[in-house]
């Protein structure tokens, strides 16, 4: 069997578009990561505050209300809005 390098544009090109098509599977398997890791920090450190004020400093470099759509194809973390949200809840009930 031998490689017909001619194939090779048409292989990468493939792989590509595969990746591109996961890329939101991806973000959102990260997204829920992220959201455990954040529980985890509050439930650890039981700072929300702390966690809070250091969410909305990134809003400085993104934008801290993305669209639905926007988020699950492009954010690897939940927007800052929801990740701020989620700490003043866990704050309220405990």
């Amino acid at each position: 069997m031998n490689f017909d390098p001619t194939t090779l544009p048409i292989l990468v090109f493939i792989l590509a578009t595969l990746m591109s098509l996961a890329q939101p599977f991806n973000n959102a398997v990260k997204r829920m990561n992220e959201c455990a890791a954040d529980a985890y920090s509050l439930n650890a450190v039981k700072l929300p505050d702390v966690l809070a004020s250091a969410l909305v400093k990134t809003a400085e470099y993104r934008n801290p209300r993305p669209g639905a759509l926007q988020e699950w194809l492009f954010y690897t973390h939940p927007s800052v809005e929801r990740r701020v949200k989620m700490a003043m809840d866990w704050k309220a009930e405990h």
